[in-house]
C-alpha cells in the first residue's frame, strides 16, 4: 500500500511540474517531464507487467532522451527496428542495463561523439536484437566476466560479479527465466573499439506460424 501511495503521488506531482511548464511555455521541460514520467510508470505499475518489444523499445528511447539531455549530449543514438516484431512479447526493462553499460563505461570521460545503436532483424527464425556503442571497449577481465554471465560456465567470484554489474546478472537471470533455452547472448568488444551485446530470441508460440516465414534480413 505504501508503494502504491508513493508511487500515486509522484505521477501527480510529475504532471502537476508539467501543466505548470506547459502554461510557461516551457515545453522542453514538458517533455522531459513527460518522458520522466513515462518510464517511471512503465517501470513500477503493475499495469505493465505484460509487454511487447514495441513497449520496450519505447521505454528505452525515451530512457536515452533523458540520459543524452543530462550528459549534454555527450553521445547520440539510433533505434532501427521493423514494426512486425514490435507485437511480440517480452520480458520487461532487459535492455535498459546493457544500454546504461555504454552509457556509464562506454563513455566514461567522454565530452561528445557517443553513438548508441539498437538494430532488430531477423536471424535463422529468431530475432536478433544488436545494442552496439562505439565508446572505450571493455579490458580482457570485465569482457571474460560478463561473458560468463552470458555463458553461465560458472558462479562468479564477488569481485568477479561486480566487475560485471549487479544490472546484467539480473537481466540475464530474467531472460533464461523467460527465454529458456531458446536464448542466446554474445558479447563483441576490446579496448578502444566500443562493445557490441547481441541478443538472439526464440519466436513466441504465437507467432510461430508467422515467423516460419520470415526470411533473414541483410
Amino acid at each position: 500500500l505504501e508503494s502504491q501511495i508513493n508511487a500515486h503521488f509522484l505521477f501527480n506531482t510529475l504532471g502537476a511540474i508539467n501543466y505548470s511548464a506547459i502554461e510557461n511555455g516551457n515545453t522542453e521541460v514538458s517533455e522531459l517531464l513527460k518522458s520522466l514520467s513515462n518510464i517511471l510508470f512503465y517501470s513500477f505499475s503493475k499495469e505493465t507487467r505484460t509487454v511487447t518489444l514495441a513497449m520496450e523499445l519505447d521505454w528505452v528511447r525515451q530512457y536515452l532522451y533523458l540520459q543524452k539531455y543530462r550528459l549534454m549530449d555527450v553521445f547520440d543514438y539510433e533505434i532501427h527496428f521493423q514494426e512486425e516484431y514490435g507485437e511480440w512479447p517480452c520480458c520487461k526493462l532487459f535492455l535498459q542495463p546493457f544500454v546504461e553499460n555504454s552509457i556509464l563505461h562506454g563513455f566514461e570521460g567522454w565530452e561528445q561523439g557517443g553513438l548508441i545503436s539498437i538494430v532488430g532483424r531477423s536471424m535463422g527464425g529468431r530475432l536478433l536484437i544488436e545494442i552496439q556503442d562505439n565508446g572505450r571497449g571493455m579490458a580482457p577481465a570485465e569482457a571474460g566476466s560478463i561473458r560468463s554471465i552470458l555463458n553461465e560456465t560458472h558462479a562468479l567470484a564477488l569481485k568477479d560479479a561486480e566487475r560485471a554489474g549487479i544490472g546484467i546478472r539480473n537481466a540475464i537471470a530474467r531472460l533464461r527465466m523467460y527465454y529458456g533455452e531458446g536464448l542466446s547472448v554474445s558479447l563483441e568488444t576490446a579496448p578502444g573499439h566500443g562493445t557490441q551485446f547481441s541478443f538472439l530470441l526464440p519466436i513466441p508460440p504465437e507467432f510461430m506460424d508467422a515467423g516460419s516465414t520470415l526470411e533473414d534480413e541483410v
